[in-house]
């Protein structure tokens, strides 16, 4: 597996390793909390839309219903990208229900409406109603609300107390790095920022590996570091666009600071509490 990128990471600190922990590599300087130094050039990293971090388990409006209306575009050297495999009922387990109270059981069928159902925190209801409309309503090149559906389906597995099932499914996924992922003209991400977040989290759990979930985070701060340091480049050039871009250079800020909580949070996971404290100080 690939380490962390050498960009957003200082110099290794030697200490003894713990019998039984598993330990990372000591940084001195500079993680994902980093906002000062970021690099000058590359290219966007993300194109998703801009939401705060508290929605990273709560599906937006938008999130929860996708306007059909919206659809991928192509042009004759760039067909629209097939995710086919991503619609398969076999990669959607039934969510048992033996767990739930009979008083707490619900006595009418749900709504089958995912803005009603996420708006009165129905999320069991939700994400069987995602994965239904994923296997027999959507099209295969229909990437935005594949996702949508897909953030929808494993947030509210993840909100119902099955974190388990959802980093099962989760595994479809695959690598987010990879091509299929990213637009053939823009190299600009397809899939939302709330969903990659929530993938490298779901990862880490589902193969047993809390390093691929530090890694991940790492990768994204990389990513957000490229994105604002475009931003800011333009401001630099043209200080008139500095209002123009203010909010999105504060959403790409905001989420950097997000993803060095989360880099903590997977490190005291690991039981690495002195690790996890030294990255906060960075």
């Amino acid at each position: 597996m690939a380490t962390p990128p050498r960009s957003s990471v200082g110099e290794r600190q030697e200490r003894p390793i713990s019998t039984g922990r598993v330990q990372l590599p000591r940084r001195s300087t500079r993680g994902p909390v980093d906002l000062s130094q970021a690099p000058v050039s590359g290219p966007l990293g993300s194109s998703s839309p801009t939401l705060s971090n508290s929605q990273t388990l709560s599906p937006t409006h938008s999130q929860r219903s996708p306007n059909p209306s919206s659809r991928p575009t192509s042009s004759p050297a760039f067909p629209a990208k097939d995710f086919s495999r991503l619609l398969r009922p076999e990669l959607y387990h039934p969510l048992p229900t033996t767990d739930i109270p009979a008083p707490l059981r619900p006595s009418s069928p749900p709504p089958q409406d995912l803005p009603t159902l996420l708006s009165t925190s129905r999320f069991r209801a939700a994400a069987v109603l995602a994965a239904h409309l994923l296997t027999t309503a959507t099209a295969p090149t229909d990437h935005p609300t594949i996702f949508a559906l897909l953030y929808v389906r494993l947030a509210s597995l993840t909100l119902c107390n099955a974190t388990a099932l959802a980093a099962q499914e989760v595994k479809a996924l695959e690598d987010l790095n990879s091509a299929l992922y990213l637009d053939p003209l823009t190299s600009a991400h397809l899939v939302p920022w709330e969903l990659r977040v929530l993938v490298v989290r779901l990862q880490g759990i589902g193969f047993n590996d809390p390093r691929r979930g530090v890694v991940g985070y790492f990768e994204l701060a990389r990513d957000a570091r490229r994105a604002l340091a475009v931003l800011r480049k333009a401001v630099a050039e043209d200080p008139e666009s500095g209002d123009a871009t203010l909010v999105e250079r504060q959403m790409w800020e905001e989420r950097l600071v997000d993803l060095g909580v989360r880099v903590a949070g997977a490190l005291v996971e690991m039981e690495d509490l002195e690790g996890a404290a030294m990255h906060l100080k960075t």
